[in-house]
């Protein structure tokens, strides 16, 4: 009788679930499965422990353990390959399925806007949009050309005060989009600008009262002042990581905006930005308030967080004294499980909360454990390896993590940049794995 098929018959006989076996061993329940599936063979430790809770001799366990090594690779194997096959049959059909939309969308023409007004610019050879004419159309089109030539102005004032206009598309083929454009379109809900435009002018959507988000091209540069005035439903602005200045007032009276994101680019930021937006928070990539930013850029907004600033109020974490006994991570105090959590749920990392799986120890006040999902690339971790150290199990250190001073980081973030564990720490984390064999 293989081990796999002796340890589900002891388990049976002892009438316990793989979860209350994993648990009385201290162990992941995943790894019982893994034993009991022929995919992975205990580690000496836990053979040991295995021993002892069934009462049996190591002998009785493994018959011929030369032939269970043989027979678990294998196993492995089969499982790897029907991995592979379903994960390139899932990208095959993904693909098949993204083609198909893409050729839909590339043979179907996209409907433009009738009845738009236009003039003609004799010296450039192209045409401006300088009114909404006769059209009708409650979700405008602009086109690319218009008798031939391209479109490439939307004018001053174009479609200001018109109430009828709900979305527009606005194609590369347009560059500028002049002072106070849409001035007051009440109704307008979604603007797409697609990539090619280059100045969007003073007010140009001011007043755009339904409009929900926006995002800005990376074309774009600069944005003037009260360009998205008194937008009262706007949510969700994307900035551009080219973006260079911000104009007085731009997002002014937005108050419906809760977020955004400043680019590091950003070096010119005017007045009263985000005045009468009390609850926004600003996050920017910048370390610090660059020189040509206004002293009064960040008027009335609620917070502004620069760049490696703790999160402190934007998450909780809801936590019970049953959460820790559920959990039950050895070696790690109730106290230290909810500060490490606290920590985490403030980071960057996920709103979900933590799932502690492992705590592998204290190594100068920074603590180190597992998290349930992989938190660095494999690249990141390859990088690791130029401290000498070779990691023969990849997957299981993509999980693990390092919380130190309020803080939470990754395996790389701690070793290389912060200084957190040395590289004596990186061996006995690694030894543990291999000795625990716990993922």
């Amino acid at each position: 009788m293989l081990f796999q098929e002796k340890l589900k018959k002891l388990r049976k006989e002892k009438n316990i679930s793989q979860y209350d076996l994993a648990k009385d061993l201290n162990i992941s329940r995943s790894v019982v499965a893994k034993w009991e599936t022929g995919l992975t063979l205990p580690s000496e430790e836990s053979t040991e422990l295995l021993v002892e809770y069934f009462n049996v001799s190591k002998e009785e366990l493994f018959k011929n353990e030369e032939v269970e090594t043989i027979i678990v690779e294998k196993n492995v194997s089969i499982s790897n390959m029907r991995k592979l096959i379903i994960s390139l049959s899932t990208t095959l059909f993904v693909l098949i399925i993204m083609t198909i939309i893409l050729l839909v969308n590339f043979l179907t023409p996209i409907k433009t806007s009738e009845g738009l007004e236009y003039e003609y610019i004799k010296d450039g050879n192209y045409y401006r949009v300088i009114g909404i004419g006769t059209c009708l159309d409650e979700d405008i089109v602009i086109p690319k050309e218009y008798n031939g030539s391209r479109v490439m102005i939307i004018d001053a004032e174009a479609f200001k005060d018109c109430q009828t206009i709900k979305s527009v598309v606005i194609p590369e083929s347009i560059t500028t989009i002049r002072e106070d454009a849409f001035d007051n379109c009440v109704n307008l809900e979604r603007v797409k600008i697609e990539e090619g435009v280059k100045v969007i002018g003073e007010g140009a959507f001011s007043g755009c009262k339904d409009l929900k988000e926006i995002k800005i091209p990376s074309s774009i540069t600069s944005i003037e002042k009260f360009t998205f005035y008194d937008c009262l439903r706007l949510e969700k602005v994307e900035l551009p990581q080219e973006l260079t200045s911000i104009g007085y007032g731009a997002f002014s009276n937005c108050r419906s905006l809760k977020e955004i994101t400043i680019p590091e680019n950003v070096t010119t930021v005017k007045g009263s930005v985000f005045l009468r937006c009390k609850n926004l928070v600003v996050y920017c990539e910048a370390i610090q308030c660059p020189a040509g930013w206004s002293s009064s850029w960040d008027y009335d907004v609620k917070e502004v967080l620069w760049k490696g600033q703790q999160q402190n109020n934007l998450f909780e974490v809801e936590y019970k004294k049953d959460d820790f006994k559920a959990k039950e991570v050895k070696g790690l105090s109730e106290e230290m499980y909810l500060e490490i959590s606290k920590a985490y749920a403030k980071s960057n990392f996920s709103l979900y909360g933590l799932d502690i799986h492992y705590f592998y120890g204290e190594y100068d006040g920074a603590y180190v454990f597992s998290s349930q999902m992989p938190v660095i690339t494999f690249e990141e971790l390859k990088e690791l390896e130029i401290s000498g150290i070779e990691f023969p199990q990849m997957p299981d250190f993509m999980q693990v993590m390092v919380y130190k001073n309020g803080y939470v980081y990754t395996l790389k973030e701690a070793y290389e940049i912060r200084g957190t564990i040395t590289r004596n720490d990186l061996i006995k984390i690694k030894e543990q794995i291999e000795l625990k064999g716990y993922f």
